[in-house]
């Protein structure tokens, strides 16, 4: 049995248009985003194909802060970081360092607040 399914495109000039087809391919996107009063921060795309918590742990070190240098220094004691469920988020060196730069304002498994 075949499974279908829609391909959706994006196009201002036929929005409904969708093509049916006879497989799936797998894919995937790794983005970071972030929201801090009124303001976006990021996206950051991934360009990997698996995340681990060493490149995790370089877009901390590297992006992450400097995304955070938007952020004026006096409101950085009430900036909170919240992380999903994605595994390299849990990795010893990842969490030191958010430790380091967040104290205790992390939010996620195996952090200060579940």
């Amino acid at each position: 049995m075949w499974k279908r399914r829609n391909e959706h495109f994006w196009s201002e000039t036929n929005p409904r248009f969708s093509q049916e087809t006879g497989h799936q391919t797998r894919w995937s996107v790794k983005v970071w985003g972030g929201v801090y009063k009124n303001l976006t921060l990021g996206p950051i795309f991934f360009l990997l194909s698996r995340m681990a918590g060493v490149s995790y742990l370089h877009f901390i070190n590297n992006e992450l802060l400097d995304i955070l240098d938007d952020i004026p220094l006096a409101d950085y004691p009430r900036v909170w970081f919240q992380q999903d469920g994605a595994p390299p988020h849990v990795s010893r060196p990842v969490r030191q360092r958010l430790g380091e730069l967040f104290g205790d304002r992390w939010i996620r498994r195996m952090g200060p607040h579940a």
